[in-house]
């Protein structure tokens, strides 16, 4: 037959104080004689040990079984808190890369912002140098206007002293051939009544011939001046007419490139602005990361310091488990020197013919296995042995025994012949009985009932098969009123059911 062995804390203690049951059953079992006034008081103080180091080996199993839970749960949290950490420290890193990237786009449009203000004052510059230009062509332009009124007016002068000779000159011109004949000559001469007033009337000849040439001369003269104060006016006039053009055209080009460059500013300042608040929400969203991670590695210290101090806890259990262990086994080294002294006096009185001391017997069942076994409560079984899903404490472990399902007060009986191991509260069991049975197919039998209400015996006492023991219960770990019966060799549970009947 195939036996799971369940090598938790718990199945630890239970072996051991098992252990130091099964020695004190053998004592008082071993070659069915009564121990020695001495052996006795010796049975019984090691029977207060056994009871002792079972509240202790109780004690220290709920500690462990505890410290355990805590343990899985601290390690499931720092665990936990240790995933949050990871994905905390990976969105920092993802916000440090934004905040990086953010920062080298607003350098770059900074830079872009300084070119474009640079490029503005340049035009700026050009502009203003356009403008004084523009300025001192103004101005040229103005003293050209003055020189071109003063040579329009002296053009306009000029034409009127040219008219007004012109006319002199023909009026002379009219009158001279007017006058010409060809004694004009002789009366000059024959008509001077003396030579001074001939020398007169030819000086006076010459003056007029003179003067006549003068005039003429001075038409000449005025014709040309009036031409070459036209073409000085048709000179400034073109090279006004080009100073204005040069200007305006200048002053467009100039006012066309600062609106320009005062657009690409403005750009370059709309896009500097966006990229300081797209810095700004980086560093905003770096700076939660960041407060998430400090949050996250707080969790993380906790659970952490949680997980420690379970471990320390149970570290203590398991101490305290050594302990008992080593206390198990003085005392059951103590009981195997007993057994030994019982034993020799067994054999002394064999012929006597001595026998145990008997209890009523009054069994649930009157069927009996091929063991000797018979149904220790009048129910029927419920939940069997094997691994199941606690109902409490919500984990696979081994269910060492069969349940039986009863009404809390229902009589509980020896299942067999034996004598009382232990009777008190043992934890998750509640109150518990155990009966060790001697040996049976070599091995150390004992059968132990769980979640009593009430005992009807006490440790040390010799009970026969069918005899009252109990009364059924819910104390312990437990979810409703129920037998739970187990059957173990030499400390190791096996089912029930192939002794129960």
């Amino acid at each position: 037959m195939h036996v799971v062995e369940d090598s938790s804390p718990r199945n630890t203690l239970s072996k051991l104080s098992l252990r130091l049951g099964l020695a004190t059953a053998v004592i008082a079992t071993s070659c069915g004689v009564s121990a020695l006034p001495a052996q006795a008081a010796s049975l019984s103080t090691l029977q207060k040990q056994a009871a002792a180091a079972s509240a202790q080996a109780a004690a220290a199993r709920a500690k462990a079984d505890a410290a355990a839970q805590q343990v899985a749960a601290a390690k499931a949290a720092s665990a936990q808190s240790a995933s949050r950490v990871a994905a905390a420290a990976s969105q920092v890193d993802a916000a440090q890369g934004q905040v990086s990237s953010a920062g080298v786009e607003l350098s770059a449009s900074e830079q872009k912002l300084a070119n474009a203000q640079r490029t503005v004052l340049e035009t700026r510059q050009q502009l203003q140098q356009a403008r004084d230009y523009d300025a001192q062509l103004a101005s040229e332009l103005a003293a050209a206007q003055d020189a071109l009124a003063d040579a329009k007016g002296a053009v306009a002068a000029g034409q009127a002293q040219l008219e007004t000779q012109q006319s002199l000159m023909g009026s002379a011109a009219r009158e001279a051939f007017q006058q010409q004949s060809s004694i004009e000559g002789l009366a000059t001469i024959f008509g001077s009544q003396t030579p001074s007033d001939l020398s007169q009337r030819l000086q006076w000849s010459d003056t007029i011939f003179d003067t006549q040439a003068a005039e003429k001369a001075r038409l000449d003269l005025y014709q040309t001046q009036l031409q070459a104060s036209r073409d000085l006016q048709a000179q400034i006039e073109a090279r006004v007419s080009a100073a204005k053009d040069a200007s305006a055209a200048q002053v467009r080009i100039v006012a066309d490139l600062e609106r320009k460059a005062t657009e690409a500013q403005a750009a370059f300042q709309s896009l500097v602005a966006q990229n300081q608040q797209a810095l700004q929400q980086a560093q905003a969203v770096l700076s939660a990361n960041q407060g998430a991670l400090g949050s996250a590695q707080g969790a993380q210290s906790a659970a952490q310091q949680q997980l420690s101090a379970a471990q320390s806890q149970l570290a203590a259990s398991q101490a305290a488990i050594a302990e008992a262990e080593a206390e198990a086994a003085q005392t059951q080294k103590e009981i195997q020197a007993l057994i030994a002294a019982q034993k020799a006096a067994a054999a002394a009185s064999a012929s006597s013919g001595s026998a145990p001391a008997s209890g009523s017997s009054s069994g649930a069942s009157g069927s009996v296995s091929s063991s000797g076994f018979i149904r220790p409560v009048d129910a029927n079984p419920g939940s069997p042995f094997g691994m199941r899903f606690h109902p409490i404490l919500h984990y696979w472990r081994l269910h060492a025994g069969t349940d039986f399902g009863a009404a809390c007060g229902t009589p509980i009986y020896a299942a067999r012949a034996g004598v009382v191991l232990s009777a008190g509260f043992s934890g998750g069991a509640g109150n518990r009985i155990v009966l060790g049975h001697g040996t049976i197919n070599g091995s150390y039998v004992t059968t132990s009932y769980f979640h009593q209400s009430k005992f009807a015996v006490s440790v040390g006492q010799q009970v026969s098969r069918g005899q009252l023991i109990g009364y059924v219960g819910t104390t312990g770990l437990s979810t409703g009123c129920h037998l739970h019966l187990e059957v173990r060799h030499d400390g190791t549970p096996v089912n029930p059911m192939n002794y129960i009947p």
